[in-house]
Parts: structure tokens; C-alpha cells; sequence
């Protein structure tokens, strides 16, 4: 098991280091109480791979926000504001060897999906205005330790 915190973190240290000059990964607030189980490295690399493809189509921003969801679930988005995908691809967008760009393997959303459902989640692609937006849908509990006091000493 591992908080969303921690998500956050390893992939903040996975993207920010391969962020194009200018560019900037922006993360929600970390949540240590929220945990999520299954493993830390391959969730990362899936949301790595959201992010690093959206600066690769040339997105200057990449947005992951957390959305209200129901007890037992953690709904996140990954939005660029890079070109977007082709409308021809769109249907296509998880199929293993689709991709929009030159020397694209186009593994990387099939591997991202096959991930986050080996977590029981789901990944799918959503409209947008700009560039690509993801949402994906995990399985996640609160956890609340006991209350930690302070004292201060005067």
C-alpha cells in the first residue's frame, strides 16, 4: 500500500526531470491518508507516461487534478494544453501500435491502460477543448491515525 502522497512525489521526481525548457507539471495537494494498493512504480510509470507523451505532442502545461469521487474511489485527470489528437485517432487511442506521432512505438496508452486496470481501475479519453485530457478511476480507502498532540513549551 501507498498514499497519494507518495504518488504524487514519485512522479513528480519521474516527469519534472524530462519537462522541456518552459515546461510545467502541475499536481494536486498530496493526501497521506488517502492509500491505494497495488505497486507504487508501475501506477507511476502509467501516469509518467500520460504526462511525458502531452510534452512530447508539444503541451507546454500538463494538469493533474484530483475530482470528487465516491467513498472507495480517487478520480484523477491528466490534461495538457498541447494540440489534442487527431479526431481520426481517438477511437483508436489504446490500441497497441496506434500513434499520432512519428517514431511513436504507440505502446505507451496501451501499457498506461493494461496498468490501471491491473489496479482495478479505469482509463479512458475524454473530450476537451485543448490538447488531451485522461480520466482515470482507482480504488483508494481513508485511513485516519490516532490523533497526534502537540505541546508547546513555554
Amino acid at each position: 500500500q501507498f498514499s497519494l502522497a507518495e504518488l504524487l512525489q514519485s512522479l513528480a521526481a519521474t516527469v519534472q526531470p524530462q519537462c522541456p525548457a518552459g515546461g510545467r507539471l502541475t499536481l494536486p495537494a498530496p493526501d497521506a491518508a488517502l492509500r491505494l494498493t497495488g505497486g507504487l512504480e508501475s501506477l507511476t510509470g502509467a501516469l509518467a507516461n500520460l504526462c511525458l507523451n502531452a510534452f512530447e505532442a508539444g503541451a507546454r502545461t500538463v494538469t493533474v487534478e484530483r475530482l470528487p469521487a465516491a467513498l472507495g474511489q480517487l478520480w484523477l485527470t491528466v490534461s495538457d494544453d498541447g494540440p489534442g489528437m487527431a479526431p481520426t485517432l481517438r477511437g483508436r487511442a489504446f490500441e497497441p501500435f496506434v500513434s499520432g506521432r512519428p517514431g511513436g512505438t504507440g505502446l505507451g496508452l496501451a501499457v498506461a491502460r493494461s496498468v490501471i486496470e491491473r489496479h482495478q481501475g479505469t482509463l479512458r479519453l475524454a473530450d476537451s477543448a485543448i490538447g488531451c485530457r485522461f480520466e482515470i478511476a482507482l480504488l483508494a480507502r481513508v485511513t485516519r491515525g490516532p490523533a497526534v498532540l502537540e505541546s508547546q513549551e513555554a
